[in-house]
């Protein structure tokens, strides 16, 4: 997403020497351009600071920022397991669970992507890898969700399905399952 911003800013090479050239320091720029050209210069600043003030803005993943995911959510599943999910600007996202390390098979931190799939809803993968205790490949799964935050933006509940593939060439399936999360705000001291 910051790439479509800063696409056509980024196109522009060393924007900072070319504007050296036009106007050497800002004590002559009024002998320089008449007063139309300095209100298109500050325009043009304006505009071209409005995508990074846009991004910045979108750093606020406290309560009532519905529109997304985007950022640290606590999730609890119905046997009380609880999970660490975050859910990244980019369409990536990452999950650590209580008790992956403990289950037999072991299962590594889970990595996925996600995208919006209509107002509040968003389809979310998540790949984990499973191995033995001696470290060796037990099998993957893939887990696909729905995403719904509610209307505040502040939780989220999810109905997940998981397809195991274990190397032996077995394949388990499950689900419906339902997690609830809830985000969480940045506090200062």
């Amino acid at each position: 997403m910051m790439q479509e911003f800063l696409g056509p800013i980024s196109g522009i090479p060393n924007l900072t020497s070319n504007i050296k050239k036009v106007m050497p320091s800002a004590s002559n720029l009024f002998d320089r351009c008449d007063g139309r050209r300095l209100q298109l210069l500050a325009l043009f600043v304006a505009i071209a600071l409005t995508p990074s003030m846009l991004l910045a803005e979108g750093g606020n993943h406290g309560p009532g920022k519905a529109r997304d995911l985007v950022g640290v959510w606590m999730e609890t599943d119905p046997s009380g397991h609880i999970g660490l999910a975050t859910f990244h600007q980019d369409g990536t996202a990452s999950l650590d669970i209580q008790g992956d390390v403990a289950f037999d098979p072991i299962q590594s931190h889970e990595h996925g992507l996600w995208r919006e799939q209509g107002f509040r809803k968003f389809i979310v993968n998540f790949f984990v890898i499973e191995y033995n205790r001696d470290a060796t490949l037990a099998g993957t799964v893939l887990v696909q969700s729905l995403y719904t935050l509610n209307s505040s933006g502040d939780r989220y509940e999810a109905t997940l399905f998981f397809t195991e593939t274990l190397t032996n060439g077995q394949v388990n399936t499950g689900g419906p399952e339902k997690i609830q999360g809830v985000r969480q705000i940045l506090t200062p001291h």
